[in-house]
């Protein structure tokens, strides 16, 4: 059967998570045509695992997913409060920990590059969406793009929007939405050309383009198999979800914040504490990178137990006022072993022993 034509067409520009599961949602509506545009070769995700809390589990269950991700997870959730994370302070020999915290649901954890491709799956069976790769967005047009009123009262777009792509070639839409990452074309774009036409022009273009924050994030998958041969008795063998950290301040208080994380944890104030970070010139160095200084490192099981999440965060908080540093390029590039292992050389043994696990991969990110 012939479908209808669509009322009107939506432009996702960016093939991640975010942008497929957007895409997900417009696919239930057979009035609305979706392109998603993927600047590289194939659909691929970077990462390791997420974590998904009840009140997403909800939505997802409302879009249909919850046999899929529960397929993926081993189960389904159980709508009960259960342990979800385990705190340690473990900038010492014998870590000690501090608190538990339970969740309903429990923390559901996942291998990202599995859910991807489940979104993937399943967005192929829609006629209403299509999918397009090596569509790297160079700039948009319309009416209203050369002279908007403000952000807050758009004008209505008369005529097509017409994406411009990288390789030439361009496409028309009704709707973009950009999904394109921390480097996004659609909001730098987006902010530039509003700030050409509005008093509030600086504040505009500092939105324009992201400022680094000082948090270098190293992720791997480590091999469960091979962490198991190594530490049999190992925590993280033996709780749901792990998380162990510690936060040193130059001021000697003791005090953290990690709201990325929804925890809050805390370590020995041990004054400035030097750092080593990998340049893009792929030669460590050593270096004091500001007021207080901090390190955290979490891990849970993905994959049906198969593999370890890790991540391990390095900060540098700075008073408001300072400059933002200059982020070392690239943004994400593969690191040596050793440099997380000199990061956490303080931490308790059990993270010396998630560290020096060989893994799939290690990874640097801003």
């Amino acid at each position: 059967m012939q479908q209808p034509p669509a009322k009107f067409r939506v432009a996702i520009c960016g093939g991640g998570v975010g942008g497929l599961t957007l895409a997900f949602c417009l696919s239930r509506c057979p009035d609305i045509a979706v392109d998603v545009y993927e600047a590289t070769a194939r659909f691929t995700e970077i990462g390791a695992g997420i974590g998904m809390w009840w009140r997403t589990w909800t939505l997802m269950k409302a879009l249909g997913l919850d046999a899929d991700i529960a397929a993926l997870l081993g189960a389904a959730p159980r709508d009960e409060r259960l342990p979800t994370l385990h705190y340690r302070k473990a900038d010492q020999p014998e870590g000690v920990s501090f608190a538990d915290i339970t969740a309903r649901g429990g923390l559901l954890t996942l291998h990202r590059a599995e859910f991807h491709h489940l979104l993937l799956t399943r967005l192929a069976a829609s006629p209403h969406v299509h999918t397009h790769t090596s569509k790297r967005l160079h700039s948009y047009s319309s009416p209203s793009s050369s002279s908007p009123s403000s952000p807050s009262t758009p004008t209505p777009t008369p005529t097509p929007i017409t994406l411009t792509f990288t390789d030439g070639t361009t496409a028309p839409c009704d709707i973009l939405l950009g999904a394109d990452g921390i480097r996004s074309a659609v909001r730098a774009q987006l902010f530039t050309d509003y700030a050409s036409n509005t008093p509030d022009a600086s504040a505009l273009r500092a939105c324009a383009h992201p400022r680094w924050s000082g948090v270098l994030a190293y992720r791997a998958l480590v091999p469960a198999e091979r962490l198991r041969a190594r530490a049999p008795g190992h925590r993280i063998f033996r709780a749901p979800t792990q998380v162990r950290c510690a936060y040193m301040l130059a001021d000697g208080l003791v005090f953290a914040d990690a709201d990325a994380c929804c925890l809050v944890w805390f370590g020995a104030g041990r004054g400035s504490v030097s750092r080593e970070r990998q340049a893009s010139t792929s030669v460590l160095t050593t270096h004091d990178p500001g007021p207080h200084t901090a390190q955290h490192l979490m891990a849970y099981p993905i994959s049906h137990g198969r593999y370890i999440n890790l991540a391990a965060f390095d900060v540098a908080h700075r008073d408001s006022d300072d400059a933002p540093a200059p982020a070392p390029e690239p943004w994400v590039a593969d690191v040596d072993p050793g440099v997380v292992q000199r990061l956490f050389g303080g931490f308790e043994r059990e993270v010396g022993q998630l560290l020096d696990v060989r893994s799939r991969s290690r990874a640097r990110y801003l």
